[in-house]
């Protein structure tokens, strides 16, 4: 199994959001799209997240809750800590790494917990707020295993709380 497993995946290392290869003319027949499309390195979700939040310097930090609530940040220098994952050099951005802390399975048991309940009226108000403008915070409309909550520290202003 180790010698098929080693056959199979590619010992080649790319950056987040570096091209792969392009897409080919089945792939592209099926999802209707050219063929040759660029196609990057994905990257895990989390970390993701945290571009489309905002957090691309060191010294801030992400809640992504989803199947896990995770805090996710960003640092200059390489550390670990009692309860923190990581740090992960260069996992998301050239010259910085990743500490991550969290619950997993968090969010699924949130989840299990609503559809228990049986209620659709079971859900979260939807509200974005900033009382402070360090802070914001936007609520879905539903709990799921996709993020219910997000959180960016050092936002810019909304509106306030209310």
């Amino acid at each position: 199994m180790t010698d098929r497993y080693c056959e199979c995946i590619s010992t080649q290392v790319l950056e987040l959001g570096e091209t792969v290869g392009g897409l080919t003319a089945a792939a592209a027949a099926h999802l209707g799209l050219p063929a040759g499309v660029p196609v990057a390195q994905g990257g895990a979700d989390a970390f993701v997240g945290m571009l489309g939040l905002g957090v691309v310097s060191p010294n801030q930090l992400a809640l992504i809750t989803g199947s896990s609530h995770l805090l996710l940040g960003l640092a200059t220098e390489r550390f670990h800590g009692e309860g923190l994952f990581g740090t992960y050099a260069d996992a998301l951005l050239p010259g910085t790494h990743v500490v991550e802390g969290g619950q997993t399975s968090t969010g699924s048991v949130v989840n299990w917990f609503k559809k228990l309940l049986g209620s659709p009226e079971v859900r979260a108000p939807r509200r974005a707020c900033s009382c402070d403008c360090k802070h914001a915070s936007v609520l879905l409309p539903q709990f799921s295993s996709r993020a219910s909550i997000m959180y960016r520290y050092q936002s810019t202003c909304a509106a306030p709380c209310g």
